[in-house]
């Protein structure tokens, strides 16, 4: 696969709270890097805007690259595009899931359901045209991703890029930027300013998170969830209920 020839779109295509909105920045950075412009250059809030923004791109005959990021089924056969898949153990997914939505286990197993159909649906995208990336390797070894990105897609990334977007990118950073963006949104709505739309969204227990819209990460998107904490938080009637939906699902 090359950047600019064969593909112009690149799909981050994933289950949600699956490391997709790290994938999908560094990979807007690495084409960045090569002095190509990268659509869109402000995140949308919802799926269904992004995939549109897409389905255009794909037929766009500008220098630009589309990178998306959607958890939709988008369709396996898409012109010029490749995929980026993100996984990780669906247990760990619920109850971050949770956790970020502020929802309760009723709506974590609705979550999980779409999960595991979502990801037999990625599971059909061609192999050819397809980068698998582990949640674990990105917090095990981010360096390495970024570095395999680059290989799969011809980048030319060098060991001075990939540092950099390691740290732009590591929780601490993006922690960093969020508190300043709910400083920014909270000043606006103390003195009874304008507040762009796309500056904020709604979160489950009907508060306003902040919303940076050059990267689309949100308040709430970092937090100190440690893999395999499910087994702590979960109790041991969701536990079984988690296997057990899981497995019904794989059945199909």
């Amino acid at each position: 696969m090359k950047i600019g020839e064969d593909i112009k779109a690149v799909w981050v295509a994933t289950v949600p709270r699956t490391g997709s909105m790290w994938t999908f920045n560094v990979l807007r950075d690495l084409v960045r890097a090569t002095g190509r412009p990268v659509q869109p250059e402000i995140v949308p809030h919802a799926d269904e805007e992004m995939e549109a923004i897409g389905q255009v791109g794909i037929a766009d005959r500008s220098e630009a690259i589309y990178v998306l990021k959607v958890h939709t089924r988008i369709a396996a056969d898409l012109a010029r595009s490749c995929f980026v898949v993100t996984r990780r153990d669906l247990r760990d997914s619920i109850v971050s899931f949770m956790r970020f939505t502020k929802t309760d286990f009723d709506a974590g197993l609705r979550f999980l359901a779409g999960a595991v159909r979502l990801e037999r649906h990625f599971a059909t995208f061609p192999p050819e045209r397809t980068i698998v990336i582990d949640y674990a390797e990105i917090i095990a070894r981010p360096e390495a991703v970024i570095t395999e990105l680059g290989r799969r897609l011809s980048l030319d990334v060098s060991p001075a890029l990939v540092a950099e977007l390691v740290q732009r990118f590591s929780k601490d950073s993006v922690q960093a930027r969020l508190v300043e963006r709910e400083q920014a949104l909270r000043e606006k709505i103390g003195a009874r300013q304008p507040v762009d739309v796309r500056e904020f969204v709604h979160s489950g227990d009907r508060s306003l998170r902040a919303f940076d819209v050059t990267t689309g990460f949100q308040s709430g998107h970092v937090s100190a969830y440690r893999e395999g904490d499910w087994r702590h938080i979960l109790t041991p009637e969701q536990q079984q209920a988690v296997e057990a939906l899981i497995a019904a699902e794989r059945a199909k």
